[in-house]
Order: structure tokens, then sequence, then C-alpha cells
């Protein structure tokens, strides 16, 4: 059973603390699915949708999913997203005459509206003013 099925995440990075309780797995880019480790002391460091797509895709965002736990698990999550008004476009060096941008460029609150409706299925009422 999973605590959370197969996702990416859709920003820059994830920051993770753990308290040493297995349950958090990542897929390698061949499908196999591992356990990551507990390091003492240490940080789980996932890249995100939004960093990929800066990147080019250079680096690829991580899947990943969470087992149930057999005790009590504790974790402390620090999502990096952009700034609202930041461009999220191909950065220079990532694209050339023989390499195009493989996204368009955008705004990193159209880029997160973008990301919710695709997950929601509609877009979310607009906000007061």
């Amino acid at each position: 059973m999973l605590g959370a099925g197969e996702h990416t995440d859709y920003g820059n990075l994830t920051i993770l603390a753990t308290d040493g309780t297995p349950g958090l797995e990542v897929r390698r880019r061949d499908g196999r699915w591992l356990d990551v480790p507990d390091v003492p002391g240490a940080l789980v460091c996932n890249i995100g949708d939004c960093l990929m797509r800066w990147s080019n895709g250079t680096y690829a965002s991580t899947p990943h999913r969470v087992r149930n736990p057999a005790r009590e698990r504790y974790s402390a999550a620090f999502f990096l997203d952009p700034n609202p008004e930041a461009l999220v476009a191909a950065l220079p060096g990532t694209t050339g005459p023989s390499r195009r941008a493989n996204w368009p460029p955008t705004t990193g609150a159209a880029y997160l509206r973008e990301r919710l409706d695709a997950t929601y299925g509609h877009r979310a009422a607009p906000s007061p003013a």
C-alpha cells in the first residue's frame, strides 16, 4: 500500500529531512524502484519539474513514491519554487543551433497554474480583487 503514489514535484528542488523510517522510494531511469537510504544527518534532495524545464531537460525531475510505514514516520519538506513573476525559460547554454528549447517560456505563476490545472482537471475560480 502506498502513502503517496508515484509523482514528481512541480517546483525546482525539494529538500526533505526524515526521521530514518524507511518508505521513500525513487524510480531510476530504467524504471526500477529503489529505497532511499537513511544517512544520519543528511537531507534528501529531489529535482523538480520546473528545474528540469529551466535546464531544458539537462536535469531530470525525480519520480518518487512513499510506502505506508510499519511505524509512525515524521518528515519535513521544503519546496523551492520560482517567484510568481520569474521567467521560466531554457537557461543560456542549454539551447543552441542543434538543441531547441523543449518548452515555451512562461512565468512562475503561469507554470504553477498549468500544473495545477493538469493535475486537478479544471481552472480554479479567480481570486476576488
